[in-house]
């Protein structure tokens, strides 16, 4: 299974199909909040599953606060993080996904990527592909690949700029 995880397009979408585009085929995209939009219209009929939850700049109802969901032998709990103070801690967040017995827990709002493993639980943030606030400026996301047989997972933070150049309009 590839899922594709991304957060924080505030309504910039190009890096997002760049990156949809260059992983294909996925079987899931996972949006971490602060969408700004409406993610079925900006990517039209999908061949994937599309997983998405409200951030602090979605407007109120789009989207659900939190989604806690099934990836091959995992159990997800995805939130924006804005509700669960990710910006000094993954303490409430980590507590919360394992009060619903996930194993990994997904995130967004800081706009810096993460990727740890953390009381049992990987908790991930795949930064920003529109605004990044990292030291060296550079847009990301991450890509996850599990094992559907055996649920291995394996999980990467990555760059648009390390794509192959491509033309998009």
């Amino acid at each position: 299974m590839k899922i594709l995880i991304v957060s924080d397009t505030h309504g910039s979408f190009y890096e997002m199909k760049k990156v949809i585009d260059a992983h294909r085929p996925i079987d899931v995209l996972i949006h971490c909040g602060d969408v700004c939009d409406d993610l079925k219209a900006v990517l039209g009929k999908t061949d994937y599953q599309v997983k998405a939850v409200q951030g602090n700049c979605d407007r109120p109802g789009a989207y659900p606060q939190e989604l806690i969901f099934e990836l091959a032998h995992h159990r997800v709990f995805l939130v924006h993080g804005h509700l669960h103070g990710v910006k000094n801690s993954a303490g409430k967040l980590i507590s919360k996904a394992m009060e619903h017995d996930c194993d990994i827990a997904m995130y967004g709002h800081t706009h810096i990527p993460e990727a740890v493993m953390e009381d049992g639980v990987y908790v991930l943030n795949p930064g920003s592909i529109a605004q990044p606030k990292t030291r060296d400026g550079r847009p990301s996301y991450a890509l996850m690949i599990i094992d559907d047989e055996t649920g291995k997972t394996s999980c990467n933070i990555c760059y648009p700029d390390m794509l192959p150049l491509q033309e998009y309009p």
